[in-house]
C-alpha cells in the first residue's frame, strides 16, 4: 500500500500540496517517528472517537496522549475512544492500526489539538504503515479547514513506547488479532522477504533488551510463517 485512495483523491481535490516519505514498517506513530527521524511533535495522529452513536476524529501530536476528560468538558460525557472494530468500516481502504488525520474524506468531523496550531511543518500518516506525508502549516490548515479546535492532550514523558501504543487504548501487548492483520499486511506488500526483515528487527530488538517489541516481532514472524506454510523460512 503508499497513500490510500479516499486520502489521495481528496488531496488531489482540495490541491493541497504535499511530499510523500517512505520508512521501514512500524507499529506505532512513536516508531514511525524514529523510523523516519522526525520529532513526534510534528507527526500527527489520528483517534476515532465515539459520540452519540455518531464518530468523529481528534487530531493530536504523536507526542502527546489524549485527554479525555478534557474532550468531554468541551463536547459532553458520552465521548469515548473507539473499538477497533468499528475503526475498520470507517476506514475501509487504510490499513490495520493507519489511521489518516484526516476526517472529512471518510465523513468524520474534526477536532484539533491546539498544540498543532505552532508547528510551521506536519507530518499524517498516509494510511499504511510505511508511507507519511508532509506539508507545511498553510496546507495543513487549508486541509483541515472548518475544524474544530481545543486542548485535550499532554505531552508524553520523553521514553520509549512500546507495542501497539497506535491503539492508544492502554496496554503495551499486541492483539492477536492486530498481529494476524499486520503479518497479513507486510506479506501483500513485501511477499516473503518481509519474513526475513521481521526476523531481523526481533533480534536487533532483543539486542537492545526491547522485550516486548522483540516479542511482538516474534509473534509476526510466526504468522507470516504460518499464513505461508511449512516451507517458510
Amino acid at each position: 500500500m503508499s497513500i490510500a485512495p479516499t486520502l489521495q483523491q481528496y488531496l488531489a481535490a482540495r490541491n493541497v500540496q504535499y511530499d510523500v516519505i517512505t520508512h521501514e514498517p512500524t507499529l506505532s506513530s512513536t516508531r514511525t517517528a524514529e523510523a523516519s527521524r522526525i520529532s513526534g511533535d510534528r507527526l500527527a495522529k489520528g483517534i476515532v472517537l465515539r459520540r452519540n452513536g455518531r464518530y468523529l476524529l481528534a487530531v493530536l501530536p504523536a507526542s502527546h496522549h489524549i485527554r479525555l476528560s478534557d474532550l468531554r468538558s468541551q463536547l459532553g460525557d458520552n465521548v469515548e475512544i473507539a473499538e477497533e472494530t468499528e475503526i475498520g468500516r470507517l476506514f475501509p481502504d487504510c490499513a490495520h492500526g493507519a489511521v489518516p488525520p484526516v476526517g472529512q474524506c471518510y465523513g468524520l468531523p474534526l477536532i484539533v489539538d491546539d498544540s498543532i496550531e505552532a508547528l510551521p511543518e506536519i507530518y499524517l500518516e498516509a494510511g499504511d504503515h510505511e508511507t507519511l506525508i508532509h506539508m507545511d502549516h498553510a496546507q495543513f490548515e487549508h486541509l483541515t479547514t472548518g475544524a474544530r479546535h481545543g486542548r485535550f492532550s499532554s505531552k508524553l514523558p520523553d521514553v520509549t513506547v512500546t507495542g501497539a501504543e497506535e491503539s492508544d487504548g492502554g496496554g503495551g501487548r499486541m492483539r492477536e488479532t492486530d498481529v494476524y492483520d499486520y503479518a497479513r499486511q507486510l506479506l501483500e506488500a513485501h511477499g516473503d522477504k518481509a519474513i526475513a526483515e521481521v526476523a531481523e528487527r526481533a533480534c536487533a530488538c532483543e539486542q537492545r533488551h526491547e522485550n516486548l517489541d522483540a516479542e511482538t516481532w516474534r509473534r509476526i514472524e510466526a504468522a507470516m510463517k504460518l499464513m505461508r506454510g511449512p516451507h517458510a523460512s
